[in-house]
């Protein structure tokens, strides 16, 4: 099933880094725009369909030095052209995220909602 949009499992936190994916044989390269525990959107023009499955590679500035590689499938996709609201790309969510991953991820997390909250 899937899930609405309206509704969010995970906190997210904007983060612009470098994402390398992996779509069959070939590797793109692109931004992030947000991340969470569940997943991430990515800007791309050329997202993949939702359903199709995504290798991923980034690394957060918490741990520079540790890229997070992780298996992601996505989940939905805007054609829209960019503009200041919006920018064309995918949501992927993580289906495998190796459990030292997830610690990274969870360090990052938590320095960036501190630093959200901080700022409000």
């Amino acid at each position: 099933m899937a899930k609405s949009r309206g509704i969010r499992q995970y906190v997210r936190a904007p983060f612009y880094g470098d994402v390398a994916y992996r779509v069959s044989d070939t590797t793109l390269h692109a931004r992030i725009g947000n991340i969470s525990l569940g997943g991430l959107f990515i800007f791309t023009p050329r997202p993949v369909p939702a359903g199709e499955a995504v290798q991923l590679q980034l690394s957060l500035p918490t741990q520079p030095d540790r890229p997070i590689e992780a298996a992601a499938v996505s989940r939905w996709t805007t054609d829209e052209e960019p503009t200041r609201a919006a920018q064309p790309g995918m949501g992927l969510e993580f289906i495998e995220l190796r459990p030292a991953d997830q610690d990274i991820l969870k360090d990052f997390m938590l320095v960036a909602i501190t630093a959200a909250d901080e700022k409000e």
